[in-house]
């Protein structure tokens, strides 16, 4: 039996340290302001970048001691309430694959929409135009969604450093019959770009490939 509802798993790399501090201390302010102490658990994962992101996020899903189980990016956000949305609606229906939600995405100082559901057939959007719900983006649900962990340990990962996550939410999806959705921005995805190789691992491939 897992020892908690929701646990929040955290890839990450030493160069993000600092940005995987301010997020825990940030979950750890909620689970205390919200008494989640003895529901929602935080781990994570660091590597120098060796491992494909499909591996570790894997691992990650095969180690979780959660119920449920979330992935959240050390350089990301939450919503300054959002674990205990997440969690109220988990207690909701205990029975649930899934609970989706909207996102907030800051891209280079830009700022873009995106929902995620099951209710869409694949994903859509180059966030160019808004769609007439007034979103940028629709998602299928993947592991940036609370998922029933035993769910996710059903999908494996391809083993890429890029794409990953289109690839997993088109492998789950059949999987999730049914979800909670919160009309609320819950995750907040910061990205700025930088080199594609650096940002990747693919400039840390030969180490991988020397093993």
């Amino acid at each position: 039996m897992s020892k908690y509802l929701l646990a929040i798993l955290v890839p990450t790399t030493p160069d993000r340290r600092k940005e995987y501090s301010k997020l825990r201390d940030e979950f750890n302010r909620q689970r205390i302001k919200y008494g989640l102490i003895e529901k929602v658990s935080i781990s994570y994962m660091e590597d120098d970048k060796t491992m494909t992101l499909g591996e570790k996020r894997e691992l990650m899903y095969k180690n979780s001691n959660g119920e449920y189980s979330i992935q959240w990016d050390s350089d990301d956000w939450i919503s300054e309430d959002g674990l205990y949305k997440l969690v109220k609606a988990l207690e909701e229906n205990l029975e649930v694959d899934c609970v989706t939600f909207n996102e907030y995405c800051l891209m280079n100082n830009v700022e873009y929409k995106s929902r995620h559901s099951i209710e869409y057939g694949g994903w859509e959007g180059d966030g160019n135009r808004l769609f007439e719900d007034g979103f940028h983006y629709h998602r299928t649900p993947f592991y940036k969604n609370v998922i029933k962990t035993s769910i996710a340990q059903s999908v494996p990962f391809k083993y890429i450093r890029f794409g990953e996550d289109h690839e997993f939410s088109n492998d789950l999806k059949p999987k999730l019959k049914t979800e909670i959705h919160l009309e609320e921005s819950i995750y907040h995805y910061i990205h700025n770009s930088t080199d594609f190789n650096e940002r990747y691992g693919f400039n840390n491939q030969h180490k991988a490939d020397s093993n």
